[in-house]
């Protein structure tokens, strides 16, 4: 009988051990045109995601969760339709085109690595058929995806990792605090809100405001207040969603944006007042 009960503890707690198992590093690496990684992937929780970038341009890298009966052909088909009119200035059907998207797709999180640079984000896996975009564009030069198919299994599942700053993003608003220490961090990302959001953070060129970028992002106008070095780029996620970065900031002022449409009028969020400073010290 002591035998059986020794027994059954020593199964139980290594149930408890793989449900409760640490965080897996999963690498995805885009060079010359392609797009490689694990497809299967029988862990679950917040997994840390790794995404190489051997080519000469920026990416942007974002892991979507497909909803039950959507496919791969649907998102790309709206992906690009969205991309196509955001490029249009404040145009109306930009909000209708994301809600295309979002209804085919959670966005669960994503990284920026700039060329030949590497970047990492805990992303909390479930169950299901995720996509991997890793996309170049932007600055003038036409939008590439690349798109790589997911398959998430039951597996064990690891707990969120710790977090110095919790970063919640709700419509149309950023919870900042005025000031924040200099070097690296952990900042917990949240969409709090009912629509999706982003962040992009900018330090900001000397005696340049939140007004003067306000201004220029209305048409791209002139010499940026921004510098877009030692910033960062928080990708899109939708409501409720909530992933984790890395990211090291150095002494200064910054700014953070979201740029994203709002659903119903197609304006970017920052016209709404989704835009905020906060100082590096």
């Amino acid at each position: 009988m002591k035998a059986r009960k020794t027994l059954s503890f020593l199964i139980g707690m290594l149930l408890i051990f793989l449900a409760c198992a640490s965080a897996q590093e999963l690498t995805y690496t885009y060079e010359n045109g392609t797009l490689t990684g694990p497809q299967t992937i029988s862990v679950n929780g917040y997994q840390n995601i790794l995404f190489v970038n051997n080519s000469d341009m920026e990416l942007d890298v974002t892991f979507a969760k497909l909803h039950e009966g959507a496919t791969l052909a649907e998102l790309e088909t709206a992906d690009k339709a969205f991309m196509a009119t955001i490029e249009g200035e404040g145009s109306p059907d930009a909000g209708a085109k994301m809600g295309t998207m979002i209804s085919l797709a959670d966005f669960i999180g994503g990284v920026h690595p700039v060329s030949h640079t590497q970047a990492s984000a805990y992303l909390k896996l479930e169950p299901g058929n995720y996509i991997v975009n890793a996309s170049t564009g932007g600055g003038g030069d036409p939008y590439m995806p690349f798109y790589l198919e997911v398959a998430v299994t039951e597996g064990p599942s690891a707990e969120a990792p710790s977090a110095d700053f919790n970063l919640h993003m709700s419509d149309f608003h950023f919870d900042f605090p005025d000031t924040m220490p200099a070097g690296k961090q952990v900042w917990q990302i949240s969409d709090t809100g009912s629509q999706p959001h982003m962040a992009l953070v900018w330090k900001l060129m000397e005696g340049k405001t939140a007004e003067d970028v306000t201004t220029w992002m209305s048409d791209f106008a002139g010499p940026p207040p921004v510098e877009f070095e030692g910033g960062g780029l928080i990708q899109g996620i939708t409501a409720g969603q909530t992933f984790y970065i890395p990211i090291e900031l150095s002494s200064g002022n910054y700014v953070v944006v979201c740029p994203l449409p709002n659903l119903g009028t197609g304006e970017p969020h920052f016209a709404d007042g989704m835009i905020a400073t906060f100082k590096v010290e």
